[in-house]
């Protein structure tokens, strides 16, 4: 299931482009070469994706304590049903976060330390800024975090959210050097295409949940192979 995540931020990332694409432009710098830009646009990138992949680490063992309680296959299954809702109620599902007041104050000094960090030059604040950036509300990051509990390991669920990150800095970098290249109207119709890829990981995770007893990647041979036998 790890390979998912990577295709999922690498389609998910246009979804990225329109809703961060915008901090992404406003990272201060002095120097405007390509080496100065590339520079900062991949500290801002990393940063984010330190902050997913801590996500992971934390979400996944929450995720483990599931598992030790025997019931990752119930967990999986209702991981599935939730990222499937999330990819056709994106918006909806932010703006409800967005509506708790625990949340809105969170992501209110979150705005205000972003504001402060724009005003910072060069590498450093970029990745401030990109850390700070991956805990803004986005229904993709928490559809990948589904994907992350999951695992049910902190480990993997870290790695599941690194690989998210990862998948997404390709477009994201480019946002740098492109600018608003990309047409508002046509990022909406790329974007449309985003729920359909999490319904597919969504259906995986499915189906995970539903054949969990059998052994994992269908290594069903190599293991019976180890069995002992009684006679």
């Amino acid at each position: 299931m790890l390979w998912s995540a990577f295709i999922m931020g690498l389609l998910g990332s246009l979804h990225c482009a329109g809703m961060c694409g915008p901090i992404a432009l406003a990272i201060p710098g002095t120097e405007q070469t390509p080496l100065a830009m590339g520079m900062r646009s991949l500290s801002y990138n990393l940063g984010r994706t330190l902050t997913y992949s801590a996500m992971g680490l934390v979400f996944g063992l929450l995720g483990a304590s599931v598992r030790l309680a025997g019931f990752q296959s119930s967990l999986s299954l209702i991981m599935g049903v939730m990222m499937i809702a999330i990819a056709f109620f994106t918006l909806d599902f932010e703006k409800k976060l967005l509506q708790i007041p625990l949340l809105t104050r969170f992501y209110g000094m979150v705005q205000i330390r972003l504001g402060r960090l724009l005003k910072m030059k060069g590498v450093q604040g970029a990745l401030g800024i990109g850390i700070l950036n991956g805990f803004l509300p986005c229904g993709l990051v928490y559809a990948a975090v589904f994907g992350a509990i999951s695992t049910g390991n902190a480990l993997q669920g870290a790695a599941y959210m690194a690989l998210f990150g990862l998948g997404t800095i390709p477009l994201m970098f480019s946002i740098a050097f492109a600018g608003q290249w990309m047409h508002a109207s046509l990022r909406a119709k790329l974007r449309q295409m985003v729920p359909y890829f999490l319904t597919i990981v969504g259906i995986l995770l499915i189906m995970r949940g539903l054949n969990f007893d059998l052994p994992y990647d269908f290594r069903f041979w190599q293991e019976a192979a180890e069995t002992p036998m009684c006679h």
